[in-house]
Order: C-alpha cells, then structure tokens, then sequence
C-alpha cells in the first residue's frame, strides 16, 4: 500500500484522517489523491501512521498467537511512538552539547550551600557526595523544557500550519465569548478585557478597510482568541489548535503593534504573556512582558490614575461572606484604570516570573507608582472568600494575579538576595535582609483573612477550610514558595561564618525546607479544587520541592528528615500525573516523561548518599 492512499481499516471501512488531519484532530473527507485539508494547504496527504500501526499490530498479533487480543486504542499506541520519537530526538553527544543552555534556564536549581546544581561544580558535587553522577541524557532533556516544554512538540508541519493565515470568526461569535469571558471570575484575576471599551476594538479589527491602530486592535482580538481557548471557560469555544493559529496570528502582527503604541497593542502583549505562561512556555511570557514594558511606560500605565472621588465603600464584616460591594473609585469603562489593570496584570506575573527563573524583572519599582487600586486589600479578602461568581460590572475591582502586595514582596526578594547587588552583600547584611523580609511576609499573611489564611507550615493533620477556593489554593501555594526562597538564600552564608550565626542559618534552612514539604503536602489535598488550565503553573512547585529536598539529603544524608525526603522524592511521580490536565497533548505526556525519569533519578542519587554516608 502506497503511504499516501488512504488505508481501509480492519473493519472494512477506509480511514477518516489522513496525517495531517489527525494530527490537528480535524475532520478529514479522505479524498484521493489528497483530502481538502492538504490540498488548500499544499501538504503531501500521507497515512503513514496507519501503515505503521497495522504493521506493529499484526507483527504483535503473530508473536502473541492468534486468540490474543490487543485492547488498546490505535490513538493510544499512536500517541506512543510519537512521544517516543520526541524524547529520542536528540542523541546523547546533542544533548551533552546542550548542558551550557540548559544551565541557564536552571539557575534557580540551586543547592543550599548556594552552588547551582547543574552547573559544572554542581554535578561534581553531587558526584562527591553520592559516587555516581547523574545521567547526562536526563539531566539535559530536563533542562530542554524546564522553561519551554512547547519547542519538544512543534514539527515542521505544525509550524507551518501556524504561519497560514487565519482569519478572524463572526464578530457576533467573538462578542459571545467575550460576554462568557466578563461573566466568569477568570476576568477578575486576569482584567485584561473592557467589556465596553472592547467595542471600539472590535470596531476597528473588522472594518473593511485597515486604518490607524486598525493593526493592533486585530492583534487584540487574536490574542483575547487565544486567551480564552487556554483558558477554556466553555468546553465548545475554540480547539487547541485554533489556539495555535491565534497564537501564530497575534505574534507575526507584534511589528506593527509596536510602531502604532496603542491601548489595544499593550492589552494584546499583555494577553500573550499570559497565554505563553499557561502553555509553559516562560521564555516567551518573558519577551512578551519586556515588550508590554516599554508602551506601558509610554502610555503612562506605570502611574496612579487620579482618583479624586472619595470612597464611600462600607467596611466588611468580619463574619461575611457576601460578595464585596463595588468600589465607588474604580471604573473599568475609564480607559486609565483599564490600563493601570494591565499594569498590574503585567507586573504580576513579571514577579512571580523573576522568582521562579532567577533573571531580573522588567518592571522595577524605583521606575513605578505602586499605589494599590483602590479599596484592594479589603475587596481581595472577601473576593477570595466569595462563594459563588458575582453579577460582574465595570466598578468591581480585580482580584489580579495571587495578591499584588505579595507581588510586591517578590520584588523586593529578587533585589535583596538574588540580584547582583545582593551577592555583593556580607553575610550579616543578606542575614538582615532574610529577616526584613520575613517579617514583611507575616505581616502581609496575618492581613488575610483567618478562614484563608496560609498556615506557617502544611501537615497532613493541617486543617483546610471546606470552602477552600482556586485562588486561595494558588496563594498559599505562592506563600510557601516564596518562603521557601527567601531562606533559602541564607545558603550563601555557611562557609566562614562567626559561630553565633550557625544556629540563625541552620533555622533559616529548616524554613525553607520545611515550605518545600509543605507545598507538597498542600498540593495533594488542594488537587480538587486546580482547574485543569493551570498544568504547567502549578507542576512547577513540586518540581522545585524535588530539587530542594534532594540539595537537602546529598548536604545532610545522616540527617533524620532524610529518609522521609527521599520518600517525597520517590512519591513525586504520582503527584505529577495527579495534576488535573483538561487533555494530555504530547506537551504534557512529554514533560510528564521527562520529569518523572528526573525525579527517579533524583531518587537514585538521594539513595546513594545516604548509603555512602552509612558507609
């Protein structure tokens, strides 16, 4: 059989989907000599993966005998070989090459005697400690996708898909889901859309004609596309790879976005970060977010509108629970307060970005007016706190990305720990810093309200509240991370210390291990309530909570918390596939393999310490 004919199946009938329909999981009329599909788009119309599956099938057949039945699906088997063929991509010299960039994205691995982990001194360390080294082919592959798994599962033909033109939907299709979009409490954590303001975008991305600013408005549009298909509040939106094209659309239009400097160009970069940052993908999120960085300056977004009303916002009661009346300052039409939201959302994620990959931020505070929205820290409690989504209208203020005041704290972390000034510090000076800085943390945990509040510590006999939410979850996972980090630098101050700073360090290493444990044993009770958007958001707090309590075992393997670490370590696994994904793409069955082989090796090695130190 020719590869490219179409292929009748075992059950007499020919196949529906040619390759490259399957793939893009699109109806396919199986036409000869090439369906529709490939011959608008001047694709070679193959069926290799059905011959390849017969193949394999009947070869199965043969060695198992004739009563044997095999009960998997073909897409199941299909998506095998084609997550074996990218794991297997690159050969073992390649992926040795690859260790130097690989250690640029893994910078904040580091073990807490302050040595990156998969640096040169790093692996030799670990060598030392447990008399093997780490398999380079895992360690690489990790380090591949640790800040953008999406690159292991673009081909060729998926980028070409990605630069065809896509046109735009129904203008009445998009104002539905931007109606869906503003009712949903997602609007509130991400205010990236005016609902009335929007109109005018629409206005001018459909307009016959292209006319000033006509460019980045169809960006917007694009990017709002793509935004919702991530973020899927309604199952029937839009299919994953429509989200592609939207991507794709959005991006190839980011030059001209960027001459015109419009309200509707930083609403389409700002969305995009977002986007990339739900795929994974942290090394767009950040291109994006210095790109936004620059109109937001030019556009005056970095400062405080002038609100000149008084607020006559009751206070809360302690005991409510209603949804919080809207702000009388706040208005989401005035198109000032809707650019300050993108400042914020921008800022967000910037922090939490900064902290998570150990590179500098492109907002800096000395450059911004940080004044809170108004009536924020008092809206955020009872927003979080609310049990049911409001009637959303324009003077509800957001809630924003987790709290924009612990926003604010990992700004201030990156400066005084990690940033070059701060490796310049004495060791009494970073130990004041730590403390500055985790008394700053408590104060900002004791403002939030007792039902939500982040415990000090997460056991297993922890009690959670019943009406524990998404976005409370996310924040108390946020807290421990970000203590978890800022003791974690006290790491640089072990060698030479005076003695009457041992015990202040040895505290401040417990801190952080004992919130590396905590997020771990919160994720497993909060699993519930993830939605099943957040995949590549939250995957990444375990994965740091594997890295620490393996630095921890290999420094200290006599220690009595080892065994139990090493426990964690080898339980992660399971914690992985635990994570709600809406759909497993080979994006996640890829990173799912990736991290699961480096979290048995991590395992592997924390063994092995604690056997060499037993002797």
């Amino acid at each position: 059989m020719a590869a490219g004919s179409p292929r009748s199946s075992n059950r007499g009938r020919r196949a529906k989907a040619c390759d490259s329909c399957s793939r893009r999981k699109i109806q396919c009329d199986a036409d000869v000599p090439q369906c529709n599909w490939c011959r608008h788009h001047d694709l070679a119309c193959t069926y290799r993966r059905l011959a390849a599956t017969a193949d394999r099938k009947r070869s199965r057949e043969r060695e198992l005998g004739p009563d044997h039945k095999d009960s998997r699906p073909d897409a199941v088997t299909q998506m095998e070989l084609l997550l074996a063929q990218r794991l297997s991509q690159r050969d073992a010299d390649a992926q040795i090459d690859h260790l130097t960039s690989s250690n640029s994205h893994l910078r904040n691995a580091a073990s807490f005697t302050g040595i990156p982990l998969f640096s040169e001194r790093g692996r030799a360390w670990i060598e030392s400690r447990t008399g093997s080294c780490m398999t380079p082919q895992t360690l690489c592959s990790f380090g591949r996708q640790w800040h953008n798994p999406r690159r292991l599962y673009h081909d060729h033909e998926t980028a070409a898909f990605m630069r065809q033109p896509c046109e735009l939907p129904p203008r009445a299709t998009v104002e539905r889901y931007v109606t869906v979009y503003c009712s949903s409490i997602v609007c509130l954590v991400f205010p990236v859309l005016s609902k009335c303001l929007f109109g005018r975008t629409l206005d001018l991305a459909y307009q016959p004609h292209d006319s000033s600013s006509a460019t980045s408005a169809r960006a917007c549009v694009y990017s709002f596309l793509a935004l919702i298909s991530i973020l899927k509040i309604e199952d029937d939106l839009i299919t994953t790879m429509a989200c592609e094209s939207y991507v794709a659309a959005a991006t190839w239009l980011i030059p001209q976005v960027t001459q015109e400097m419009t309200g509707d160009g930083l609403q389409m970069l700002v969305t995009m970060a977002i986007v990339y940052y739900f795929l994974g993908d942290l090394q767009s999120t950040g291109l994006f977010i210095s790109i936004a960085t620059r109109l937001i300056f030019a556009l005056n977004a970095h400062a405080s509108p002038d609100y000149t009303a008084a607020s006559i916002t009751p206070p809360p009661s302690p005991s409510s629970h209603a949804f919080p009346p809207p702000s009388q300052l706040y208005d989401k039409g005035n198109i000032a307060h809707h650019l300050r939201d993108l400042f914020w959302t921008c800022y967000a994620i910037d922090k939490d970005l900064c902290i998570r990959t150990g590179q500098p931020s492109c907002l800096l505070d000395l450059h911004c007016d940080l004044t809170l929205p108004p009536d924020y820290a008092m809206m955020q409690s009872r927003h979080i706190q609310s049990p049911s989504v409001p009637d959303l209208g324009n003077n509800t203020v957001p809630m924003y990305p987790w709290d924009l005041r612990l926003s604010q704290l990992k700004s201030r972390a990156y400066d005084a720990l990690y940033s070059p000034m701060a490796h310049r510090k004495t060791q009494s000076e970073l130990l004041e810093s730590i403390r500055i800085l985790d008394e700053s943390l408590e104060q900002w945990r004791l403002s939030i309200p007792p039902d939500i509040r982040p415990t000090l510590t997460f056991s297993e006999t922890t009690p959670v509240s019943a009406d524990v939410s998404m976005q409370s979850s996310m924040i108390r996972l946020a807290y421990h991370h970000f203590v978890s980090i800022v003791h974690r630098a006290s790491g640089r101050c072990e060698d030479q210390l005076a003695d009457d700073y041992h015990e202040s360090v040895r505290s401040s290493f417990n801190i952080s291990l004992d919130a590396c444990r905590s997020m771990v044993k919160y994720l497993r009770v909060a699993l519930h309530v993830i939605t099943d958007d957040c995949f590549w958001i939250v995957i990444y707090y375990p994965i740091t909570t594997i890295l620490a309590l393996f630095s921890n075992i290999l420094s200290n393997p006599l220690d009595e918390s080892a065994a139990r670490d090493l426990e964690i370590i080898k339980s992660a696994p399971a914690l992985f596939k635990g994570i709600p994904v809406r759909k497993l793409t080979v994006a996640e069955l890829t990173h799912l393999k990736i991290i699961d082989a480096f979290s048995k090796e991590l395992a592997r090695l924390g063994e092995l310490a604690i056997q060499k130190a037993k002797g």
